[in-house]
């Protein structure tokens, strides 16, 4: 499991939070599947047999659709929380240093007398900034962020490949039921002889994989914001904050 600094920021802190979620929630729902046994043994016969089936869909050793279902939420949760921690790490980054946002547009007129105050304007431009990088690929959200902090998200070209694949898997899911198109194969520069699938043609997540995943994305996380808080003189908090309620 990788850990991070002691001293984290807000968003990686949000990151940890989200993390911890998924965690509790796979733990809790692969403890019931792994203890199938000894809490039918507590049930009617008819119950049991109902049970055990079920669980037994979602067993390590399953192949099922419904063990899939399951993995496909943890990956897009895992993806969804990574992509919320860029966004909101860039907009700290961007009101701390608001001069970043000098050659990336103007506000009209109209809306500097509506906004009325500097901080106003630094908001807005930060908060549609943001919105706007949302929408880049991640390349070029990769080179957007090198060239505007001097940091480069990922450590090298392996780690930016697995969080493409693991990018491009979470939008399959959302966008064509994990089965594998020609959109998914030119992002990846995969062939289909380089990808586990089923028979009906989606993307199997193993567990291995999985794991893989989510240890890559926390590295990319708990690194960048290291050298970012650094970099930029950012609030920090101790990591064992957590416990605070996220609204």
């Amino acid at each position: 499991m990788v850990e991070p600094q002691e001293l984290v920021t807000w968003p990686c802190l949000d990151y940890i939070f989200r993390v911890n979620e998924i965690n509790n929630f796979a733990s809790f729902f692969f403890g019931i599947v792994g203890s199938r046994d000894a809490i039918a043994g507590a049930m009617t016969q008819e119950s049991c047999e109902r049970f055990a089936l079920e669980a037994d869909k979602y067993s390590e050793e399953s192949t099922s659709l419904d063990r899939q279902m399951v993995q496909q939420m943890l990956l897009s949760r895992m993806v969804e929380s990574f992509n919320h921690y860029v966004t909101s790490m860039l907009g700290d980054i961007f009101l701390s240093r608001p001069e970043m946002l000098s050659a990336d547009g103007d506000v009209k007129i109209g809306k500097i007398l509506e906004l009325r105050t500097f901080d106003e304007i630094v908001r807005h431009l930060v908060e549609k900034r943001v919105n706007e990088i949302s929408y880049s690929s991640l390349s070029d959200l990769r080179k957007y962020i090198r060239q505007r902090t001097n940091i480069d998200l990922y450590r090298d070209d392996e780690q930016f490949a697995v969080v493409l694949l693991a990018t491009e898997v979470r939008n399959l899911i959302a966008h064509n039921d994990c089965i594998v198109n020609d959109i998914f194969l030119r992002k990846t520069n995969l062939t289909m002889t380089d990808l586990p699938l089923s028979e009906t043609g989606r993307y199997r997540i193993t567990d291995e994989w999985l794991h893989q995943v989510i240890d890559c994305l926390a590295s990319v996380v708990f690194a960048f914001d290291d050298a970012a808080a650094k970099k930029f003189d950012l609030a920090v908090r101790n990591r064992f904050h957590t416990f605070v309620m996220r609204i």
